[in-house]
């Protein structure tokens, strides 16, 4: 035994593709994955068009043997190759402004890579995570399917405030506070870095805005009201920079990227003035 537990459940094909659906729906659902099956991007290897592990994790025998399994019987070898393929093919049917757009304002450039093995893993391990906390974009971008999400998430940035700089990420870890996820904050001379910072949210409007306040009030940053509506602005701007390029070109890309970016623009409306927590 692995150690493994994956009760009523079963693989199919739904909205966003491939999943995992409950072969009982009126039945609770189980699924735990042991840390010994949890690998690194950088533990996995290509070996003859198959996933798996590269010796040098020294993952025993047994496991290793379940990974490429795995991958060749549920995952890559049955379908997870060929939605990468889709995917990035569809990105490359875009246009070149929009390409152009992707490229400049959203650090897209990995994703147009040449359809060679070695560039279908992308970097930042999205083949063996499961999904977290993420918008429509996060999620497009990860997993290359476009869906309704509650919350929308800044765009990675740095700007510049009176005495030092604010550094955004997309990491999704932070800290629970009665209920609600805070950034993880750090410092470094002259910065101030969150791991990531909520936008707006389709069911508490007014929480994004004022975990940001509270935050910037502990750390001593003046102003953060006006600090946080430049960073919706500058989220907003650039999204609807992208609805205008693709507003009068025509194609099932362009089709997927006006639907991934209204419903991108709609999250961010989805945030209201927050008495202070």
């Amino acid at each position: 035994m692995l150690g493994g537990i994956a009760d009523n459940i079963r693989q199919d094909f739904g909205p966003h593709g491939r999943g995992l659906f409950a072969i009982d729906p009126s039945q609770p659902v189980r699924i735990v994955v042991p840390d010994s099956l949890l690998f690194s991007i950088d533990d996995v290897v290509l070996v003859e068009g198959g996933l798996e592990l590269a010796p040098s994790t020294g993952a025993p025998p047994r496991v290793a043997e379940f990974f490429a399994t795995y991958q060749r019987t549920l995952s890559w070898s049955k379908g997870g190759r060929d939605e990468v393929m889709t995917f990035l093919e569809l990105l490359n049917s875009l246009p070149t402004t929009v390409k152009k757009c992707l490229f400049e304002d959203f650090a897209l450039q990995h994703l147009f890579a040449p359809f060679d093995e070695t560039a279908l893993m992308n970097p930042n391990g999205e083949l063996l995570v499961c999904y977290s906390r993420a918008d429509t974009w996060q999620r497009f971008v990860q997993y290359g399917f476009i869906c309704e999400e509650r919350s929308a998430y800044s765009l990675p940035i740095e700007i510049k405030l009176p005495t030092l700089r604010l550094s955004i990420g997309l990491d999704p870890s932070g800290e629970l506070r009665d209920g609600d996820m805070f950034p993880q904050v750090t410092f470094s001379p002259g910065m101030i870095a969150l791991s990531h910072l909520l936008l707006g949210d389709r069911k508490t409007p007014h929480m994004p805005r004022r975990i940001f306040i509270r935050l910037m009030q502990e750390v001593g940053v003046p102003d953060p009201a006006n600090t946080f509506d430049r960073i919706s602005h500058y989220n907003r701007k650039v999204f609807l920079k992208l609805l205008r390029i693709v507003e009068d070109q025509h194609g099932q890309a362009v089709l997927a990227m006006r639907r991934l970016t209204r419903l991108q623009l709609e999250a961010l409306s989805f945030v209201m003035e927050g008495r202070e927590l």
